[in-house]
Formats: structure tokens, sequence, C-alpha cells
């Protein structure tokens, strides 16, 4: 905000009785808060006039386009009739009871306290505001009943409530406000390791020979032996053959143990090829998951959803978030210029996950991915399908055979789930919206506007509106009643509003922005960055600003001057 001005609230607090038909008097109790931006060096009786015209205009616009019936008309309405009501009460002694003042920051010093209340009178109405301790966080306060106080009040909790004028007395609970210095930022590294999976090991071979080919020579052997000896003839022949037979016996029992021991043997050692890498890739799902979920609470903590932050600041639980992340972006950050969006399914894994296709023509096993319970929650479980299991599906999708799982582990795990998604205009230049839906389009805008200006200064960063023509004075406060107070929308002109609702408008800022931007060609200076919020262009291509515009990319190719996509 420039040094000489101050943005002042006004609070009305209006008590309306209705007198009804049976002699019953029926209470309505009202209370409004306006905000005025100012001179610091306006006079007390300039403010109060403003206050009162500005109100009884306000009225009379509405007025003017039959729009009496509306929220806002009633509002304006009953804030002028408590402020006539207000200030056409005054004490013999100059005194205004039914105005007071009240501050966060004890702004106000000196002057009489009459029922708790800091008093102003006639005399006040010559001095100007800084004489009288106004401040930014002053506020002048409308009450028609006198029950406003200036003094510090504490609830039953022992919480401190936002209606303290000035310091207390010293038998008074003192009042403890925070101090804010925009420090250097701590910027966080998050981990970039790649995790790699490591392709499946060479099987165990399964036995090349059958039974029969086991005993196959020891067959072939007692035959011919047997054979030569009926050839040769001589004593003991019964003997010798059963000789012979035992001993041929003897080696197919042999070659039958050792066969049924080695596919013993192939079979302990495939279950455990299978256990020892169905582990292994247990252990990556569970490394790359946690790794996922604690980047994912980083992104959240280091960029909250901005209407957490309101909330918290509306409802007074400022303490977490009145500290360092604010206008703590600047230009050499990565993150300058960048913008929560929402969640989504698709934003990338911070760090890489390889992953390759193993080089084999062909292979039976295959793999299936599930999820399944563990005690504490659902995990990600890698199995392995063996030709040999009972449950073998022949007709399994080819994309789904072993050699292909690293690259499929890799794939699953290329976007995180359900995370925080970040925009970079500094990067991107330019953001559209689509929507069928009005509503929805306006509150996301207004979400990245307090998001981008919550975390980036106003000499930083100053934004222009393109609002869509607007003939009254009540349409265009209710387009830019929630912008209008931020510095962001007031510092980068002098002699002009950063709001444009008609053609004059336009070209007047249009102007004012191209000599921005000719000066800056001969300096280093590129604060502050301008962004546009464009409802209507105004002929904005046609302009020689427009020459200064992002150009558009190739279909093929959407990149940026830094080379960014």
């Amino acid at each position: 905000m420039e040094s000489n001005k101050l943005l002042i609230g006004v609070t009305f607090h209006y008590l309306r009785k209705i007198h009804q038909s049976n002699n019953t008097v029926q209470q309505e109790m009202y209370e409004y808060v306006q905000e005025f931006i100012v001179p610091r060096d306006a006079t007390l009786k300039q403010l109060l006039d403003g206050i009162y015209y500005g109100l009884k205009k306000c009225i009379k616009e509405y007025a003017e386009a039959n729009d009496t019936k509306s929220e806002a008309y009633r509002r304006e309405a009953i804030c002028f009739i408590c402020c006539q009501e207000c200030l056409s009460v005054v004490e013999h002694n100059g005194r205004y009871p039914l105005i007071t003042i009240t501050s966060f920051d004890g702004a106000v010093n000196g002057g009489p306290y009459v029922n708790k209340r800091i008093c102003i009178s006639k005399e006040d109405e010559k001095k100007k505001l800084y004489e009288l301790g106004f401040l930014s966080s002053t506020r002048l306060v409308f009450d028609n009943q006198e029950n406003y106080q200036s003094i510090p009040v504490v609830d039953k909790n022992n919480q401190r409530l936002i209606t303290a004028a000035f310091l207390p007395d010293n038998n008074e609970p003192e009042l403890v406000f925070p101090k804010f210095n925009i420090s250097n930022r701590q910027l966080y590294q998050f981990d970039r390791e790649p995790v790699r999976i490591i392709p499946p090991s060479q099987m165990p071979q399964k036995p090349k020979n059958n039974l029969f080919v086991s005993m196959l020579p020891m067959l072939i052997m007692a035959l011919s032996m047997m054979l030569m000896r009926s050839m040769m003839g001589g004593s003991g022949g019964v003997g010798m053959y059963a000789m012979y037979g035992v001993m041929a016996m003897a080696g197919i029992v042999s070659s039958v143990v050792m066969a049924l021991f080695q596919r013993r043997e192939y079979k302990k050692d495939l279950l455990l090829w299978r256990e020892n890498y169905q582990k292994y890739l247990d252990s990556i799902c569970d490394e790359v998951e946690e790794r996922q979920q604690r980047d994912q609470r980083k992104l959240d903590e280091l960029y909250p959803e901005i209407h957490t932050v309101i909330e918290s600041i509306v409802t007074g639980s400022m303490e977490p978030f009145i500290n360092g992340r604010v206008f703590s972006r600047v230009a050499n950050d990565e993150d300058f210029l960048s913008i929560r969006l929402g969640n989504s399914h698709s934003v990338e894994t911070i760090f890489d996950i390889k992953g390759e296709k193993k080089d084999e023509m062909f292979s039976e096993e295959s793999f299936e991915i599930v999820r399944r319970a563990d005690g504490v929650g659902e995990k990600t479980k890698v199995l392995i399908h063996l030709p040999q299991d009972k449950d073998y599906n022949k007709n399994i999708n080819t994309n789904a055979y072993l050699n292909n799982l690293p690259y499929a582990l890799a794939k699953r795990y290329e976007y995180m789930p359900n995370a925080a998604l970040l925009f970079s205009l500094k990067y991107s230049s330019c953001l559209g919206i689509v929507s069928s839906e009005w509503q929805i389009a306006e509150d996301f805008i207004a979400k990245m506007l307090f998001d981008i200006c919550y975390y980036h200064s106003p000499e930083e960063l100053q934004v222009v509106f393109l609002f869509k023509k607007a003939e009254t004075y009540a349409e265009i406060e209710q387009k830019i009643s929630c912008y209008k107070f931020l510095p962001h929308f007031r510092e980068l002109f002098n002699d002009k509003s950063q709001f444009v609702f008609d053609n004059r408008s336009a070209n007047l800022v249009f102007g004012s922005t191209l000599n921005i931007l000719k000066e800056r060609e001969n300096t280093d200076a590129v604060k502050p960055h301008i962004v546009f919020i464009v409802y209507d262009e105004y002929s904005l291509k046609e302009h020689l600003l427009a020459s200064y515009l992002p150009k558009v990319p190739e279909e093929t190719e959407q990149k940026n001057e830094d080379g960014k996509k």
C-alpha cells in the first residue's frame, strides 16, 4: 500500500426496532463491515463526510438501476441509516456518543474514556487522521446502542477478542500481538534418488533327462552282459544271470532316486527363487509408496490449499499461517509464480523409477499386481505365476509375462495418487479456463488469485483485471469487492484503476502497461511481474501491447523461452 494511504475499517452496529400493530416491538440486530482506503493526512471530518455521502450515492445508484430488492441494496441502506443516526446525535459538549474507535495496534493515544469507549468530538473533526493515531488497523464504529467497547475484552476461555482500541491499563490483561518479519526462505530439497527395479535373475533350470533316459544305460549294459554270457556258455548260468539282474536293478534304482531328487530340488529352488523375487518386489513397492506418500505430505505442507489459509484467518486461528510464508517467494525460486490448482492423479512422481523389459523372446512365467490387507492397511503385492502352478492361466495377456514386470511397475508408479497439482505461470506464461458452470470458473479464478497473492509480494506481482462491460456501480462493486483492498491490484499505476470495465479504461490500461514494458527494454528491471485476468479482450490482440504477450506454441511442441514444456 502507498505510504500516504490508510486502510480504514468501518463497522456498523445497528439495532432496528419495528413497532408491531399489537403494541409490541420487534428488534433486529445488524452488523456490517466495510473498508476504505483514505489519505493519512485527511481530516476526520472529510472521512465522516466521505462515508455519509458515499453510502448515499451508492443507494441512489441502486435505486436508479431498479435494484432495491437485492441484498446489496439492503446492506447499504442499513449502513446509511446507521451512519445518519449516529452522526445526528451530538451531546452539549460536542461529543459523538454513538461513534467510537477501535484498533488492533493501540493506535489511538489520548482522548477520554466514556463508558469504556474512546470518544470523538466536534473538535477532533479538524484534526488529521494520523494526528488522532489512525493506522491501517484502526476501525471506526457506528453503534446506535453504545455497546461496542474500546478496551480489551477477555472471554471465559481466556481468549482475547478483537475489540481492543489501544494499550490497556496496568490492571487489565495485556494484549500480545505477533511480530512479523519477511526473512530468507528455507527451501526444501526433495529426495530425487532414482529407484531401480532389477529384472528377475536366471530361473533354476529344469533337469533335461527324464526317468526312462536315466535308466536306459543300465538296462543296455545288463542286457549286453547277459547276451554275452549266454553266447560264451559255461557253468553258473543262473547265478550269473541273477547277479547281472541285481546289478541292473541297483543301477535303475539309483537312477530313479537321483532323478526324483533332482526334480524335488528343482521345485524347491524354483519356489525359493519366486519367494525371494516377490519379497524384493514387495520391498520396492513399499519403498516407492512410502516415498510418494512422504512427497505428497510435503507438497501439501509447502503448498496448502489456499481456502484453508483463508478459513484459518477468518476464524481467527492465524498462527499456523501468518508466518514467513507470506510474500516468501522471489523471482529466483523454482516455484515463483506457481499456483496450486487442486489435487490430481496425474502428478508425476518426483523421483525416477527405472525398470526395463528383459530381452527375452518368450517367457511362460507371468505376474499379477494386487492390493491386499496386511493388518495395518492395504499394500501392493506382486504375485508371480509359474506354469507348474495348478491355477496357471495359459491365456494370460502377453503384457503380463514376467519379462515385462520391471517396466510394468515403473509405469504403475509413474504418477502419484491424489497429489497437489501445481501450475507455473513462470514457465507456461498463460492458462486458459473453460467451464460450462460460471460460478465454478469464478471460484476457481478467485482461488488462484488469493493463492498467488498470498505468496508473492506486491513489489513482485501486480494483477490487472479485464472484466466484461458493466454499467452500474453495484455490478462493478460486486465484481471487485473481494480484490479491491489487496495491494496487488492497486500499485501498478499511479493514476488509474487496475480493474477494467469498458473500452476507454482498457485503452488507458493497455497504454500505461505498454509504457512500463518499453521502459524495461533498456534496463534490467523485471519487477513487478504483471498478470492479466481476461474475461473480455477489449481488442488487446490489435494493440501494440500484444507484441509483448506470450507467443502461441506449436501444436506438436509446447515450450516457452526457458525451454520448459
